[in-house]
């Protein structure tokens, strides 16, 4: 699965508490895919890529460090809102 903004959070999500491993693939590795216009062809071509082991998952921190930095996020946002 491509790391595409926020959308992939929740299929993520979802996915692993289903018991079904996924891995997160950052879209600057991958962008540069030939003849992959469409999303059925791209998603094809990182299976096929995956499938022979080019690709690396990227880093999923645990639930608890999540909510932390998520927390921390905010924080240095509202601080920024105030000045």
């Amino acid at each position: 699965m491509e790391s595409t903004s926020v959308y992939w959070i929740l299929v993520a999500d979802l996915l692993e508490a289903n018991g079904i491993e996924d891995v997160l693939v950052d879209t600057r590795e991958v962008r540069m895919v030939p003849d992959c216009k469409s999303d059925v062809k791209d998603c094809q071509w990182l299976q096929k890529q995956h499938n022979c082991g080019f690709l690396r998952g990227g880093f999923r921190p645990p639930e608890q460090i999540a909510a932390v930095r998520t927390v921390l996020h905010e924080r240095e946002n509202l601080i920024g809102i105030r000045t």
